[in-house]
């Protein structure tokens, strides 16, 4: 026993440790033949010198005069799109909104439009103080944008363009999308434009993610994977799209252009404060914006495939999501119904198993305590989140609830009891003598049930229990037989933990703890898994922790 809790401990240490270099950024780079986030930095430290929000006129002018000239130097012959008096909105007042718009030189019939906003934030909300430099929301994509035509104006030079590029700095984000609003009805911006990329901040570090596109993305995708470190999870674009939050993206795919939207969100209490600035920024982090949006736009200037300006058009939409770095997972809506069909025939197979060894209705009262214990996790999570906002003061919000003390702390220690309740429940069940694929059974089902129903409200986040819960019946097919389970538990484990942990990780990062009841309700539906797996990791073959002591104190008994 002890030498397969040793296994089992390093088994979860090495799945843990795998599942978080998924969100590992890259080393900054100051080489000038790449994307350099030493040059970048230059940016941002010029752009967030002082608070620069549509209240701040003098200083976003100043702001303005800058980008202006460092988009003269890239020959985007920039000009400024200026609309008077546009009304705030809940305010009484009018303010002017200046975009600036600039491209490469020629006539193409395709462009990439690079987006980002200039304007640093104007309104005073929760966990925020109105007085951001914005080097971060967003001087990280308004620099980022600038490195990049850095780079296509260079390679121009030696080769002609295939496809245009045209940059969008918007104003008036922070104050209601006012510049996107209004730029993506400007003719001369939008004019055969075929592809959008918003580059946008919610933090100041960590990895950075596409995690919007708009719909019918199969074609999107296909160009995404161009891209070096991927980092993108179609659950977190579906979640994102029932979200009131908005971003400039939103206006375009709202006026039914194709694109895709990247942020960065960790240290999110920096975020819209005083602590948004060039002290404070994360050059990896700006390095990981460069790895993965620059390689997009070399591909989409330099290849003719995206020539003709309706080149994404599809009515497919499809799932994907980063395994581990390198590792990127694509598939069809068909495949994911044909992977549905697979998972229903494997857990078919198991309840057939399990009524020719007379073991179905245990498993299926053990389906009931699963579904019990998840839906007690989700409620219990909850009940911490609203308990936060009583006792911190900070309005409870699903999706916001920043600068909360030991926020993350209350978080992990949230999993980590409920991992050992799982643990501990399973056991007490194989003391009981209920066998290993008995309790495993009941989360499979308890898996496949949430499958559905993400297939039915969430389909681009089925994957998150569709793999997991085709392991996990094979698990429980192989031990009822006495055939490599313990080796496939390992498998299946490892897999999930492996999957789950960057999700939880940059879901509690982008959600805060208000969103606690939905990591809890994740995270449980993974035990009902992993836990009966650890079983049947430690106890081996088929039978229960009672049988196996009766056979241990027998041999005693006959020894004396």
């Amino acid at each position: 026993m002890v030498k397969r809790l040793t296994i089992l401990s390093i088994v979860v240490f090495i799945s843990v440790l795998f599942g978080l270099s998924t969100l590992k950024t890259p080393e900054a780079r100051t080489d000038v033949t790449h994307f350099s986030s030493k040059k970048v930095a230059q940016d941002i430290k010029a752009i967030s010198v002082e608070v620069h929000s549509v209240k701040h006129q003098p200083a976003l002018l100043k702001v303005r005069e800058y980008l202006l000239g460092r988009m003269r130097s890239l020959n985007l012959e920039p000009k400024v799109f200026t609309y008077e008096e546009i009304k705030m909105k809940d305010v009484d007042q009018t303010i002017p909104i200046n975009n600036i718009f600039g491209k490469t030189p020629g006539d193409f019939s395709s462009y990439v439009l690079l987006v980002a906003h200039y304007d640093s934030s104007s309104e005073v909300q929760t966990g925020e103080d109105n007085e951001s430099l914005g080097a971060a929301d967003d001087g990280y994509g308004v620099a980022t944008i600038l490195e990049i035509t850095r780079l296509i104006d260079e390679r121009s030079q030696q080769k002609p363009l295939t496809n245009g590029v045209k940059v969008l700095l918007t104003d008036g984000n922070e104050a209601g999308l006012f510049g996107a609003n209004l730029g993506v009805q400007e003719a001369e911006v939008m004019d055969k434009v075929s592809l959008v990329i918003n580059v946008d901040a919610r933090g100041v570090s960590g990895p950075v993610t596409m995690f919007e596109t708009s719909k019918n993305d199969a074609k999107l995708i296909n160009l995404y994977q161009k891209t070096d470190l991927r980092l993108s999870y179609s659950l977190a674009d579906v979640i994102y799209r029932k979200m009131s939050k908005g971003t400039d993206f939103t206006e375009f795919v709202d006026f039914g252009y194709p694109g895709l939207n990247f942020a960065a969100f960790e240290n999110l209490d920096y975020y819209r404060t005083k602590l948004d600035n060039y002290r404070n920024i994360d050059r990896e982090t700006i390095q990981h914006y460069g790895e993965q949006i620059y390689p997009i736009v070399k591909e989409f200037i330099s290849s003719s495939d995206y020539s003709n300006v309706n080149w994404s058009k599809s009515d497919k939409n499809v799932t994907f999501f980063t395994f581990f770095q390198g590792i990127f997972i694509v598939y069809s809506e068909m495949d994911s119904y044909i992977l549905l069909g697979i998972l229903v025939l494997i857990v078919g197979a198991l309840m057939f198993v399990l009524v020719k060894n007379s073991k179905l209705s245990a498993s299926l009262s053990w389906a009931g305590k699963w579904l019990g214990f998840v839906l007690g996790g989700a409620l219990f999570g909850a009940i911490v989140s609203f308990l936060l906002a009583l006792i911190t003061g900070v309005p409870f919000d699903l999706f916001y609830m920043p600068k909360i003390y030991l926020a993350n702390t209350i978080v992990l220690s949230s999993i980590i009891l409920f991992a050992g309740a799982a643990i501990y429940f399973c056991y007490r069940g194989v003391r009981n003598g209920k066998t290993q694929s008995q309790i495993l059974a009941g989360g499979v089902l308890i898996q496949l049930l949430f499958t559905v129903v993400m297939y039915v409200y969430l389909p681009g986040g089925a994957f998150l229990f569709l793999f997991p819960c085709i392991l996990f019946a094979i698990v429980a097919i192989l031990q009822l037989h006495g055939w490599f389970g313990s080796l496939f538990a390992m498998i299946a484990t490892a897999f999930t933990i492996m999957l789950i942990t960057p999700i939880i990780k940059m879901m509690n990062t982008a959600l805060t703890v208000g969103a606690l009841g939905i990591l809890m309700l994740l995270v449980s539906v993974a035990l009902a898994g992993i836990a009966p797996s650890i079983m049947v990791l430690l106890y081996g073959k088929e039978k229960s922790n009672r049988s196996a002591y009766s056979s241990v104190k027998s041999r005693l008994l006959r020894r004396r």
